[in-house]
């Protein structure tokens, strides 16, 4: 890292401990219950929150007055713990200086990544007192110290939407566990309702016990075959299969306890799954950079609370532990039995999020088949309305590639090929009819006369003209001259 760089990291950092500590300084008043001379608490607090007093109730006011003070503790002890917390990353970062071991490397790295998310932190804070507290005092109907108190969670979960640091302040810490969040996030035959308690299990064992955390991933590999299921998944996707003769590899040493191999070979495909989720995100063939620049690009178009989760782990542990096998070959630890185990939660976890990236379209394509075989196929109207409805409905799902699917089938003819079933029971279909029958419908007059329909109902529906304007603006250029002419009626109402 050059000179200039970390002056600039320092000077960022000692601006964000000044910055904490005015903050805090500027706060500490406001809670005070001294009445200022010639004003009432009650009148000042009012003024300066913005609220015209006149219009609540005396109860609503007083309720106010008493939440106001619980919440400017709570962001003080926030600001409290940033500032704290970036005290400590400038001691241990300081520390670090002149050491030149990989293991330094990525704990600068890392230190330097949670001191900007603390600092940014701390921003969004500054953002909250300026123009998000008075909203919140406003919509809060109980007394919130007493709800805490009282161990409500789901109110806690409520008042700390105030800003994220609130809501998950462990993901600003360097030294979570975000290893094991990132395997508890996979684990097979765990179903998504239960997945937060499924983690919050794994973490607090992690931390009273690793042998017993250790016996227990062991035990879930092996009683859900997860090195077996991993190969299927690989097998039986069509951007994934091309590792298929790897990943038979890695179940054969894995299962003989050929643990150095294992890892080894592991850790490098590992940085494959990654490669592969951003040819299937960003279609890239070649270069996709580094292992940390693959997993970024992989996992930041995901929401930001997920990148928090799931990127820490790849971004500066597991660089470590593959550098030390492209370093030297092997790895230098005692226990490696344990070190496999781990490696092959994370495989899974990274398989399964590729499986779903790769397969994330053609699952909205059944989705969208098992709606229309609820409606009469004789019915054209029903079916198109039906239809519409379904793409209308699923769109905040919808990735950019599946309306490209949907406008184009035979450009995925050879993916779409590799999902065929043959000889296939009667009254089944494979994916590849099931997409090319909904783009025919697509396709269709009849399908834009029912457009037409439903702009003239929800005229006034932002959302919907929205929706109807994006699908004719894409359509208007590939139709037939008939079904051109009800597109082009529908640009011309809502341009």
């Amino acid at each position: 890292m050059s000179k200039e760089k970390e002056k600039k990291g320092e000077s960022n950092a000692v601006q964000g401990l000044e910055r904490n500590e005015a903050l805090i300084k500027s706060l500490l008043p406001l809670i005070a219950s001294e009445e200022k001379e010639g004003v009432s608490i009650e009148k000042y607090l009012f003024e300066r929150l913005g609220i015209d007093a006149s219009l609540l109730s005396e109860d609503k006011k007083k309720l106010i007055q008493k939440n106001f003070i619980h919440l400017i503790c709570l962001v003080i002890s926030d600001l409290n713990v940033i500032g704290n917390r970036l005290k400590e990353y400038k001691i241990e970062r300081t520390g670090l200086e002149g050491v030149k071991s990989n293991e330094a490397e990525f704990r600068r790295r890392k230190i330097e990544y949670f001191a900007k998310l603390n600092r940014n932190a701390q921003d969004e804070i500054v953002e909250f007192l300026d123009n998000g507290m008075t909203k919140y005092l406003l919509e809060t109907d109980y007394d919130t110290l007493q709800r805490d108190s009282d161990n409500d969670g789901l109110g806690r979960m409520f008042r700390n939407r105030r800003y994220t640091f609130a809501q998950f302040p462990e993901y600003y810490d360097a030294d979570f566990d975000f290893s094991t969040v990132v395997k508890a996030s996979q684990l097979p035959s765990v179903e998504f309702i239960d997945s937060l308690a499924t983690e919050k299990k794994y973490l607090e064992l992690h931390r009273k016990s690793l042998d017993d955390y250790y016996s227990e991933i062991a035990r879930v590999i092996k009683n859900n075959k997860v090195m077996e299921n991993l190969l299927e998944y690989v097998r039986g996707n069509y951007h994934l299969y091309k590792r298929h003769e790897i990943f038979e590899d890695l179940n054969r040493l894995y299962n003989e306890k050929h643990y150095q191999s294992f890892v080894a070979l592991g850790l490098l495909q590992l940085e494959g799954l990654f490669f592969d989720i951003c040819s299937i995100k960003y279609e890239e063939k070649e270069n996709a950079g580094t292992l940390v620049e693959k997993a970024k690009k992989a996992l930041q178009s995901k929401n930001s609370i997920y990148f928090m989760r799931m990127y820490p782990y790849f971004a500066f542990d597991i660089p470590v532990r593959r550098n030390e096998i492209a370093h030297t070959g092997i790895i230098k630890d005692d226990n490696l039995e344990n070190i496999a185990n781990e490696l092959v939660l994370d495989l899974n976890a990274v398989a399964r999020i590729a499986k779903m990236e790769s397969d994330g379209n053609f699952r909205v394509f059944m989705m969208i088949n098992d709606a229309l075989r609820e409606v009469d196929f004789s019915d054209e109207k029903a079916v198109n309305k039906k239809l519409l409805y379904e793409l209308f409905a699923n769109r905040i799902i919808i990735t950019e590639s599946f309306w490209k699917v949907l406008k184009n089938p035979s450009d995925f003819e050879e993916e779409l090929n590799f999902y065929r079933i043959d000889n296939l029971h009667e009254g089944y279909v494979d994916l590849s009819f099931v997409v090319k029958t909904i783009s025919q419908l697509v396709y269709k007059t009849a399908f834009w006369e029912e457009m037409i329909s439903v702009m003239n109902e929800f005229k006034h529906e932002k959302d919907i003209k929205q929706f109807l304007l994006r699908m004719a603006k894409d359509y208007v250029k590939v139709l037939d001259p008939e079904t051109k002419k009800k597109c082009i009626e529908i640009l011309s109402a809502l341009r």
